[in-house]
């Protein structure tokens, strides 16, 4: 079946299934790509906030939800395509309860959720969704909610990869992967 986008879980749907899963036990490996462009600096229409504050706050929320179980690594995507790499590693995966330097990984990915600020370029996204698919598939963690989450305004750039390109490659990989299994 070709892969499709989900319609947007309504809260109550996103409450019931974050309670399901807390009560299977299952552990949550999570990849977060974050959107730093442009395009977040514009204002939302929401308590004279910006796309990046309320994404902040949304972010914020969201990350208490976590159980300490959970394992978490934050990227951001690069804002060119002459960076060396498809994405940035903010934060590394690990435990979130773990330590981080002086403090947990918790409080570091909270931390840069609250002072990561909009740069002045456009956003290539594209790119850093696909090398996120292709690290969660090569350190995939059996027993576990293997999962990338992405935070963005959806803007993306000219000259990076389309979205179309990105789910056939997305398709292939998937199809590999089950020739592995």
């Amino acid at each position: 079946q070709p892969l499709q986008i989900a319609p947007a879980a309504k809260p109550i749907e996103a409450a019931t299934n974050l309670s399901a899963w807390q009560q299977l036990g299952l552990g949550s490996k999570d990849l977060t790509i974050i959107d730093d462009s442009t395009v977040m600096s514009a204002p939302t229409n929401v308590q004279n906030l910006t796309l990046e504050q309320l994404l902040a706050q949304s972010a914020a929320r969201g990350l208490a939800l976590f159980p300490d179980s959970t394992q978490m690594s934050l990227w951001v995507a690069p804002n060119n395509q002459t960076t060396a790499s498809s994405y940035r590693d903010l934060v590394s995966m690990g435990p979130l309860p773990g330590r981080y330097g002086v403090i947990t990984r918790r409080e570091q990915i909270q931390e840069i959720d609250q002072t990561l600020r909009p740069n002045k370029r456009p956003l290539h996204l594209n790119d850093a969704i696909l090398a996120a698919y292709q690290q969660m598939t090569k350190t995939y963690t059996p027993n576990y909610s293997n999962a990338v989450i992405v935070l963005t305004a959806g803007v993306d750039a000219p000259g990076d990869m389309s979205t179309s390109a990105l789910v056939a490659r997305l398709q292939i990989g998937r199809a590999s992967c089950r020739e592995r299994v």
